[in-house]
Order: C-alpha cells, then structure tokens, then sequence
C-alpha cells in the first residue's frame, strides 16, 4: 500500500517548482527585452551615421565638381530648378572653391558649440534637403578649403542636431589639382 502511495505524491509537479520554472523563465524575457532595448537604441544610431554619411558625401562631390578656379559658385545656397528641368546651384553669390571655412573641430564637438563661416555652411533636415539655418534642420554640414601650391584640400564634416546624433557623425577629406 505504501508503493502506491508514494507514486501517487510523486505524480505532477508543485508548486515550488512552477514558481521556480517561472522566476527563470521570467529572468530570460527580461534579458531578451534588454537586448532587443539596446538594438533599437544601436539602429537608430546607426541609420542616423548613414544618413549624416550620405549628406558628407554629396557636399564632397558637390565641391570636387566645381572648376579648381571657381570663386563664386554658391555651394550653401538651395538647389534651383534649370530651364532643361535638372537642378544646380546658384552660379554667383557664394565661395566655390575659394580657400576658406571651417569645420568641426573633434568628433565630439556638438552642434551648440560649433563656429560657422558664411558661406562655408549649409544646414539640412532629415530628409537630406538644404533648410535655413533658422528652420526645422536636423544636421549642419561645415566644409574648409585650403591650398597648398596646386592642391586644394577639401574637408567636409557633419554634426547632428538630434540626441540620437548630438556630435560629428561624419568627415570627409579629398583633395582636387590644377
């Protein structure tokens, strides 16, 4: 009678083990939420680079294209729609590749502290479009130009406004001869 007894309180599970299977499995969800918290957190940052990347590399091609000699270029200026229906920046008014400007300092300066040239600046919203400096930007884009004999070098760099992007998130140096 007592081998029958003893399978019978053997059967199933207690209590104690059930709140025990559910503290673990509790401690596994709340690891997985921070991982996929910190995912979020590194993707946003990531897609925020990317863009900060793309901006840096259009003022880069935008200035290497100019003529090596061009000084009135407006290269901070809005895109303006030609009668052949591409676009192109205003031909006078601005700098073009005249020695100049200035950019950000360390990869930790931060937007409020930046130093601005005119004409060596341009401010841009989040979908990649040049904005006024008192409009809704979400990146300030700062180049320098500097020569040396017959080389100019061009810096560009990219501070973001937003917290996700609150420092230089991009640079590019190229060079372009006589």
């Amino acid at each position: 009678m007592e081998i029958i007894k003893k399978a019978k309180i053997e059967k199933g599970t207690t209590l104690i083990e059930l709140a025990v299977a559910l503290l673990v499995l509790l401690i596994a969800l709340l690891a997985l939420a921070q991982v996929i918290a910190a995912s979020v957190i590194l993707n946003k940052k990531s897609r925020e680079i990317m863009k900060a990347s793309i901006i840096c590399k259009q003022k880069a091609e935008q200035l290497v294209s100019l003529a090596y000699a061009d000084t009135t270029s407006n290269t901070s200026g809005t895109l303006v729609a030609n009668a052949d229906g591409t676009y192109s920046y205003p031909t006078t008014g601005g700098s073009g590749l005249t020695a100049g400007g200035t950019v950000a300092p360390n990869p930790y300066t931060t937007a409020s502290t930046l130093t601005t040239t005119t004409n060596y600046v341009d401010y841009v919203d989040d979908n990649g479009n040049v904005v006024a400096s008192t409009g809704n930007y979400f990146y300030i884009r700062l180049w320098k130009i500097s020569t040396s004999g017959n080389v100019k070098t061009i810096e560009v760099t990219v501070v973001g406004k937003s917290k996700a992007a609150s420092h230089q998130v991009a640079r590019i140096v190229t060079q372009v001869s006589n």
